[in-house]
């Protein structure tokens, strides 16, 4: 049994004591590419059957025509490395701020880059709603200012948070059917586990999709 519950987040392996962990990241590299693969499997279909309805939904969304490969290699990334981290042996990078800091930043910053080099003027007037009283439009300025530099820590939070939870809750299950003898008890254990499981995996999905819509709607905000 494990002493720290968040041993379970430590990158460093226990093999080489490097931070040999965060490898995990790279396992879409062998899975997603047709070159390494005669036929595809049905899973493989699956896959590419819903990166399309996403898409679709997402130029739908898009006030412009942008270059959906950004949004859907973003996602990709995400979901693969959520769901993979279920598995055991295997690191959940998601569950660091470090990555998930990463990403949003990178997005957040060419996001604002845009905005205040494409249309200025727009980006100013964007600061205060319409019909706002005069004597409020300082402050008003202040809260989207506000709103606009946290996008990034919300964005980095709400998916490490999430997923870190769920890895919590199924770790602390499984360390307490080591303590216990009666077989029924464990049956139903188990059971939960397995539904706290399904519910991870959906969780995975749903956060994946979350964080591009997101970011999708920021982008939005430049036109």
């Amino acid at each position: 049994m494990m002493t720290n519950l968040f041993s379970i987040f430590n990158p460093i392996s226990s093999l080489l004591q490097m931070n040999m962990n965060w490898l995990s990241m790279f396992i879409i590299i062998t899975l997603l590419m047709k070159m390494y693969w005669t036929k595809d499997s049905r899973i493989t279909k699956m896959i590419y059957y819903v990166k399309n309805k996403i898409n679709l939904d997402y130029k739908k969304m898009s006030k412009e025509k942008l270059p959906m490969i950004l949004l859907m290699s973003l996602m990709g990334f995400i979901l693969i490395n959520n769901i993979f981290g279920l598995l055991p042996y295997i690191f959940t990078s998601t569950t660091h701020l470090v990555i998930t800091m990463l990403m949003s930043m990178m997005m957040w910053i060419s996001i604002t880059m845009i905005m205040w080099t494409k249309n200025i003027k727009k980006t100013m007037t964007h600061m205060i709603p319409e019909n706002t009283p005069m004597f409020l439009s300082p402050f008003m300025a202040i809260i989207e200012l506000i709103s606009s530099m946290i996008r990034p820590i919300t964005l980095s939070v709400r998916l490490t948070a999430n997923m870190m939870a769920g890895h919590m809750i199924i770790n602390l299950i499984s360390s307490t059917c080591e303590k216990m003898s009666d077989m029924k008890i464990i049956m139903i254990t188990t059971m939960v586990q397995s539904m706290v499981m399904l519910l991870e995996i959906m969780v995975a999905l749903i956060q994946a999709y979350v964080f591009t819509t997101l970011t999708l709607l920021y982008i939005n905000e430049t036109n």
